[in-house]
């Protein structure tokens, strides 16, 4: 037993020493308003998790607001009185995809001394996209050729993907862009311009949002003179 508490406590430490608090601002509490904001550069990239660390003098949290560098903002209630020296609990953020611009935090206001006024640091854990899985085949169709583009549909229960690429059987295809229509509507346009084999394919093609299922792809392409009995087969590939 106490073997398996010791491996157990070897485990806990290594995972803290993994994750990695990094300081993206700071600033001393104004102390004549009940909020401020810690401004950050959008060279910092993205972020799972933030934290607010106190020095100086103890500070009562209200609420957090993250803003986000597409306009979108995250209201968090916090809701602790923090003393010097301690920090608050690990703030997980909903869009992992998202760069921060800037934090808000709400505060109560109190009786500092001007010489001992608080100073409150924002940390953040980095967010680390997870490797990509195997290829996994989507839908195919054989090109139409009376036409300049072609559609492949997907069901919902197929899921979500980082990445696409078509892929080329049959005869060459001279692709030009891609239209990723998602199923809550929205669409993500992609420009191809490449010419591809019969056995060959289009470079991996990361999609922006990795929250939302695809439900289409609409591949445009340049009319050929193909053979009646040896027109092209394209195939969608996704990795998750």
């Amino acid at each position: 037993m106490g073997a398996l508490l010791l491996l157990m406590g070897v485990g806990q430490a290594a995972l803290a020493q993994r994750v990695q608090w990094l300081l993206l601002g700071q600033t001393t509490v104004d102390g004549q308003k009940d909020r401020d904001r810690i401004a950050i550069g959008r060279a910092e990239g993205s972020f799972r998790s933030i934290q607010l660390r106190v020095t100086g003098a103890p500070v009562e949290f209200y609420r957090v607001v993250v803003n986000y560098g597409n306009g979108t903002s995250e209201e968090v209630e916090v809701r602790e009185n923090i003393r010097a020296g301690g920090q608050t609990r690990a703030i997980d953020l909903r869009g992992t995809d998202r760069i921060i611009n800037s934090v808000d935090f709400l505060y109560g206001k109190g009786t500092w001394k001007p010489s001992l006024r608080p100073r409150v640091s924002l940390y953040g854990i980095k967010f680390v996209p997870p490797k990509p899985g195997p290829w996994a085949l989507l839908g195919e169709t054989t090109v139409d050729g009376q036409k300049d583009h072609d559609r492949i549909v997907l069901g919902r229960a197929e899921g979500k993907f980082q990445s696409i690429q078509l892929r080329v059987i049959g005869a060459p295809v001279e692709f030009y862009r891609i239209v990723v229509n998602y199923g809550n509507g929205q669409k993500e346009e992609v420009e191809v311009r490449d010419r591809i084999p019969a056995g060959g394919q289009t470079r991996a093609i990361d999609l922006r949002g990795n929250e939302r299922v695809i439900s289409s792809v609409d591949f445009f392409y340049g009319k050929a003179n193909w053979r009646p009995g040896v027109r092209p087969k394209v195939a969608l590939y996704g990795r998750r």
